[in-house]
């Protein structure tokens, strides 16, 4: 992948599919009545230490009893149809890369006629490409073309080479673009002079309660937001430039599609810092994803279910152990691990992700540190892409003004001199009253 795609191991996933004398998964038999009961068309394998281990049911029909001439000894006894246990296979091999991916190799035997299916997640991150350059995800599949014999390719570190013609293999190379889009817009002052170092907040809602991002405009004025997808957004100041008043005005909506943004891209580096903690979050901003092994996740992945667990909860359901670092484990390791149960999403102590049968430890992500951007660079890209879903640069071309903190008494019309003046007028007096009073105490000593 490129570097603007960040692979989740986590997510990585194998599935097998079911067939009328092959069930996947299966450890007893027993409920198995015939061969078109089948539970679910497809298993998908647990992964263990990068290794994908099931078992299986296999199904056997009817052998009829074959006798001597005499047609009374039995040479081989009669076989019912049943279905036979095997455990412990190994199906698949995964190992993660440094090159923003990962490499698989199958056990060919062990696959019994059935095709895999993988599939995994990326997550787009700051390295992101806006535009119709786009971000690419590339896949490698690599497969025996010996019409006689397949077989197995081990070397799990890199892939095998097509040219060798020891091995003869096949190389189906799929790349898939994966389209995003940029936010941005200009700060100025009142005489058209762009602003820098003000703080800006990129929501889904008018009324600003659901945070998408948080911008910093840069020594020209601009700001820019790659954390967003396709939709319609708003913009509100945060916190202005020092020395100037808050602009309280809400901007948008702006609706973001590929009819409304330009084929730029700009050249921008941005850096997001994200934290667990609540009392660390930016200018008291809510919270906008996950954080999942120090990764930032937007929302729950569409293959994980969300756990809720308390660390008193006796009368519950047992869930594991977790240990201070957040590692969980089914067993109880050592003395650091301690016993989690299940718990309600109102009244838990931590939330777990459970892919298949693996439960990680999630924490609410808040953003710690605001978007920095560069200068502005912009290349013109021909783009004959035909996308609903589009990439580009959404241009907010109205620029969004800021007040001196100086000027700000000039603005409050005729109303601030009227309560300035009747502010002065009865400071005078009490000063006379006060004089007065004194002079009646000096009277009246005398």
């Amino acid at each position: 992948m490129t570097e603007g795609l960040t692979f989740a191991y986590n997510s990585l996933l194998v599935t097998l599919k079911n067939t009328e004398t092959i069930r996947w998964g299966v450890t007893d038999a027993s409920d198995i009545t015939d061969t078109k009961n089948t539970a679910s068309d497809t298993f998908v394998l647990n992964s263990t230490n990068n290794q994908y281990v099931t078992s299986y049911a296999k199904y056997v029909p009817a052998v009829p009893a074959v006798y001597a001439e005499d047609n009374t000894t039995v040479i081989t006894p009669a076989v019912e149809a049943h279905w036979e246990i095997v455990e412990d296979v190994k199906i698949a091999e995964a190992q993660k890369t440094q090159n923003n991916g990962f490499n698989m190799t199958f056990v060919y035997d062990n696959l019994l006629y059935t095709s895999p299916v993988i599939t995994y997640q990326a997550i787009i991150n700051d390295s992101a490409v806006v535009g119709s350059d786009g971000n690419d995800n590339d896949a490698k599949l690599f497969y025996s073309n010996n019409p006689v014999k397949g077989g197995t390719y081990s070397d799990i570190t890199k892939h095998p080479d097509p040219t060798d013609t020891a091995i003869a293999v096949t190389e189906v190379d799929t790349t898939v673009t994966i389209y995003t889009y940029e936010l941005k817009f200009k700060k100025v002052d009142t005489n058209g002079n762009p602003l820098a170092d003000a703080i800006f907040g990129v929501y889904s809602d008018e009324n600003c309660t659901s945070l998408i991002d948080i911008i910093k405009t840069n020594a020209d004025g601009l700001g820019y937001s790659n954390q967003i997808s396709k939709g319609t957004y708003y913009l509100k100041e945060i916190t202005p430039p020092d020395g100037y008043s808050l602009n309280e005005t809400v901007y948008g909506p702006y609706e973001v599609k590929y009819s409304t943004a330009t084929t730029k891209t700009t050249k921008a580096s941005t850096e997001i810092s994200y934290t667990s903690n609540k009392e660390d979050a930016y200018q008291g901003t809510e919270q906008v994803g996950w954080l999942l092994d120090g990764d930032f996740w937007k929302e729950v992945p569409s293959n994980a279910s969300v756990v809720y667990v308390t660390e008193e909860g006796e009368e519950t359901a047992l869930v594991g152990y977790l240990n201070q670092e957040g590692v969980f484990s089914a067993e109880k390791k050592n003395n650091d691990f301690y016993a989690v149960y299940t718990a309600s999403d109102e009244n838990y102590d931590h939330i777990l992700w459970k892919f298949m049968d693996e439960y990680f430890l999630v924490l609410p992500a808040y953003i710690s540190n605001v978007t920095k951007t560069a200068t502005e660079k912009e290349t013109e890209v021909e783009t004959d892409i035909v996308d609903e879903g589009g990439a580009g640069v959404y241009n907010i071309n109205t620029d969004i003004p800021n007040t001196r903190l100086s000027a700000l008494p000039s603005t409050g019309g005729s109303g601030t001199y009227i309560l300035t003046g009747f502010g002065v007028a009865v400071f005078g007096v009490a000063v006379y009253m006060m004089f007065r009073d004194g002079k009646r105490k000096e009277d009246t000593a005398e």
